[in-house]
């Protein structure tokens, strides 16, 4: 019992401590939403802490054994939360390096070698490796990444430094094709689009457009589709740069989509009009999209944009499709 007794009043005096530095330390901000924020926490938490106090102490003092376990766990909440913050922050970093070492463990140690300089970034080292020859491209590590789905998995995390995108570069100059199974040998459901390299990269980060145009520069799969075979044109990832690079490498702009029933048969402008992507309309118009199109439910981009204009809608890039359909 005794060992509870300190430990609850080193907790006690600790938050106490705490507590009295938010009350008498400068408020948060000069404007008028952080003015004061230091005092209200204070005050909050000064009355739980008082309310904990009180319950801890009367369980010593003659009160119920269960008031001082009640007020010993209230006053422990700050240091489990503590706990718990920093183990899972310990656990997350474990699982960052056990994924690092499943991104390294090929079967060849040469690919190993060449794994590890794109990990790192270095494309030096990967050049090096590269020109040692006798990689095997096909060889997949833990996850099922080929060496260059490594890469492209890489260079398209949020906030991938430049040199990732420079070793998905590097691999296809040096001949690597861009196969489609790069990054799983095929459909999973965590990953249902894996086995789909073309469409894998929509789903990650601002930076896919940029591996987007490298994958097609060497041969990619320029009109790609989701694994229910639904063309990513179509797909509520596609944006004006993933686009404009389908465009400049030939895609067939002209696709329709014959996955749904409520959008049959659909052009891209008309899905995109659906979704309010005015400026992947007006795109689509200055590449010579028919707009007068109609779908097999009667619905034309002419009928999505009278429709869309009875909410009184003031984009420009709307008002802009607006004024030329009615041309």
């Amino acid at each position: 019992m005794k060992p509870l007794v300190v430990l609850g009043w080193v907790l006690l005096v600790v938050e106490s401590l705490f507590v009295a530095s938010l009350l008498i330390a400068r408020n948060a901000g000069d404007d008028a939403a952080g003015r004061g924020l230091g005092t209200i926490y204070g005050l909050v938490l000064g009355g739980l802490l008082a309310a904990a106090a009180a319950a801890f102490i009367w369980g010593q003092r003659g009160g119920p054994r269960i008031a001082f376990f009640l007020g010993l766990g209230a006053l422990a909440v700050p240091l489990v939360f503590l706990v718990v913050s920093l183990g899972g922050r310990r656990l997350g970093e474990l699982d960052r390096a056990l994924g690092r070492a499943r991104g390294v463990r090929f079967a060849d140690a040469r690919v190993n070698r060449a794994a590890e300089a794109v990990i790192a970034g270095d494309t030096s080292a990967l050049q090096a490796r590269l020109a040692e020859g006798g990689l095997d491209f096909t060889a997949r590590n833990g996850d099922g990444r080929t060496l260059l789905g490594l890469a492209v998995e890489r260079a398209t995390d949020w906030g991938a430094a430049p040199a990732a995108l420079a070793s998905v570069r590097v691999l296809l100059e040096a001949g690597v094709p861009p196969a489609q199974d790069a990054l799983a040998p095929a459909r999973t459901p965590a990953e249902p689009d894996g086995h789909l390299l073309t469409t894998w990269v929509f789903h990650r980060s601002p930076a896919a457009p940029q591996v987007l145009d490298l994958l097609l520069q060497h041969g990619g799969e320029k009109n790609p589709v989701d694994a229910g075979g639904q063309p990513m044109l179509m797909s509520t990832e596609m944006t004006l740069p993933f686009l404009e690079v389908l465009a400049r490498h030939g895609a067939d702009l002209a696709v329709l989509d014959t996955t749904r029933t409520d959008r049959p048969a659909y052009t891209g402008p008309m899905t995109a009009a659906v979704f309010g992507n005015w400026d992947q309309v007006l795109f689509y118009l200055d590449h010579g999209l028919d707009a007068a199109y109609t779908a097999p439910d009667g619905v034309s981009l002419r009928t999505l944009v009278a429709e869309k204009d009875k909410e009184v809608v003031r984009d420009a890039a709307f008002l802009e499709v607006k004024r030329r359909l009615s041309r």
